[in-house]
């Protein structure tokens, strides 16, 4: 039985990972649903590689999970933003710019999955005849 080198897991957990996401997104689930989906990959891991390695493994899976935790924290704040969005929306007719605040997933997991994030609170933003901007960027 060959040992896995933590290395190869790591590129192929960000591609599966990566992968996840896209479905993941493209069906409206839960990100936690990524986790359920890596376990098989994981299971694997654990019964060939050395302690070494688990704690390697075990470093990169709190790394997701605290990309995770930014996420549905942005995912329930974005929430949040949307139904105050709709009062405000109900009287002003319109005539102003809604600020949105630039996510901490993009620190952690790079723009472009925040944008995705993002992507249901602009549309509905839009919906309602209200201008947007990133916090500190022109509107």
């Amino acid at each position: 039985m060959k040992a896995i080198d933590v290395q190869e897991l790591h590129q192929a957990a960000v591609r599966c990972l990566d992968l996840m996401e896209l479905l993941n997104y493209s069906h409206k689930g839960l990100v936690e649903d990524k986790f359920a989906m890596m376990e098989p990959v994981f299971r694997e891991f654990h019964r060939v590689a050395s302690a070494e390695k688990i704690t390697s493994l075990c470093l990169y899976v709190e790394q997701l999970q605290a990309e995770v935790a930014a996420a549905n924290q942005y995912k329930e704040s974005a929430e949040s933003e949307l139904a105050r969005l709709n009062d405000i929306a109900a009287v002003s007719g319109g005539n102003m710019t809604i600020v949105i605040p630039r996510p901490e997933l993009a620190k952690v997991s790079g723009g472009e999955k925040s944008v995705i994030l993002l992507q249901p609170l602009v549309k509905e933003i839009t919906r309602l005849g209200l201008n947007w901007c990133y916090e500190g960027s022109k509107s």
